[in-house]
């Protein structure tokens, strides 16, 4: 038993491959794809994570035809050097957008946040959910869109970038129901065949409730989500707690109530939704949530992960370990 393990730790067997993410950030063509994937099996990498990432040229679009070109050969080729895929659920990150199709097809499915405001005036598309008198002064608390954006897969769609495409309303069933839909429906029905073998997983990655590059002074928010909030102890007056006066124990109260109406909605509308597709379809739900400490999402994750970066270990300004 001892002399197996030993070797199993030497010659490690397919079962323990590192799967890294492998960027698809140029022009592809089948030969260049068939090139690195035989490089990665000559080197003991008999897997692959296919990660859309900056840089794709225009002419090979997200989801469309000519991406599901490259996609299938790849996951073909795969199949006959005995490798495993997992697929990416988004172009570049954070998931949950499908590219910003959701928003294209409904943009009542933009993500959305909720701001404090002194005045009694809303902003286009705002909706009123409350109006509270605190410090001698009526405060009011508008629900809106957050302007948030994802990073693109083609230049022009940054952050920042005109292209940018719009990030969609996570804590929404409906709005995930149908990035399901538009991603994961169309990766199976191009791909059925090679689901629960040589795809073995979908990734989702750093979900983000408002979006980046999200207006000032906004928080995570979404239609009912004041019942949800309700249900877990707070009331309206906790909601100037959400944004002045957080530090003190009254506001580290209404902060954890917040957290928790937040926790719930999103397990509800988006970790569940994906890992029971997954479920339902032979493959594991992999990926991480958009910060380290969100580890309670893990519970829903076939395959949890967690994406810790040291970003002061790196080659640049001599901070690399030689």
């Amino acid at each position: 038993m001892l002399e197996n393990l030993k070797k199993e730790f030497l010659q490690p067997s397919e079962e323990f491959t590192p799967i890294p993410f492998w960027f698809w950030n140029d022009y592809l063509t089948e030969e260049e794809l068939d090139r690195q994937m035989l490089a990665f099996k000559e080197k003991g990498v008999d897997g692959f994570v296919i990660h859309p990432r900056l840089g794709l040229p225009e002419e090979i679009g997200y989801l469309t035809d000519t991406y599901f070109h490259y996609v299938r050969y790849a996951v073909k080729r795969a199949s006959q050097l005995h490798m495993k895929v997992v697929l990416y659920d988004e172009a570049m990150y954070p998931s949950g957008s499908c590219h910003g199709q959701v928003v294209r097809e409904n943009p009542a499915f933009a993500s959305r946040g909720l701001r404090m405001s002194a005045r009694e005036s809303a902003e286009e598309g705002e909706l009123l959910i409350a109006a509270v008198k605190r410090e001698g002064k009526t405060w009011y608390f508008w629900e809106g869109p957050s302007g948030g954006t994802i990073r693109g897969v083609h230049y022009g769609e940054d952050d920042g970038e005109a292209g940018a495409p719009a990030s969609a309303d996570l804590m929404n069933p409906e709005a995930v129901a149908l990035f399901l839909q538009l991603t994961h429906e169309r990766y199976y029905q191009e791909l059925k065949e090679y689901f629960g073998n040589t795809i073995i997983g979908i990734f989702t990655d750093e979900p983000n409730i408002l979006g980046r590059c999200s207006k000032e002074g906004m928080i995570a928010w979404s239609g009912n989500f004041l019942e949800d909030f309700y249900r877990q102890g707070g009331n309206e007056q906790d909601l100037y707690l959400l944004f002045a006066d957080t530090d003190s124990s009254e506001g580290r109260r209404a902060g954890e109530r917040y957290k928790r109406a937040v926790y719930e909605r999103m397990s509800r509308a988006y970790y569940r939704q994906i890992a029971d597709w997954c479920a339902a379809h032979g493959v594991a739900m992999t990926g991480h949530p958009e910060k380290s400490t969100d580890i309670g999402y893990l519970q829903h994750f076939t395959i949890p992960c967690q994406d810790i970066v040291w970003r002061y270990v790196a080659p640049e300004e001599e901070k690399a370990i030689t």
